[in-house]
């Protein structure tokens, strides 16, 4: 971990919305110093959990109900 932080910061940002919002759009800005090197990296990543409940009886599955949270 120590060597992957010396490639630069590290930015964590919380957005809490709504579970019906399924939104997937971002914009995003930031400033680069010039010139821009080829290592310069920007890693972008949505995440997001989603709860599924199966039902089964007799073998056979009876009702699936799935939740983003």
């Amino acid at each position: 971990m120590a060597d992957w932080l010396l490639n630069g910061p590290i930015y964590h940002y919380t957005f809490v919305r709504d579970a019906n919002d399924r939104s997937t759009q971002v914009q995003l800005s930031t400033q680069w110093k010039l010139p821009v090197d080829a290592a310069d990296n920007l890693f972008l990543v949505a995440h997001y959990t989603r709860s599924v409940e199966i039902q089964v009886e007799a073998g056979y599955i009876s009702s699936v109900v799935s939740l983003n949270l």
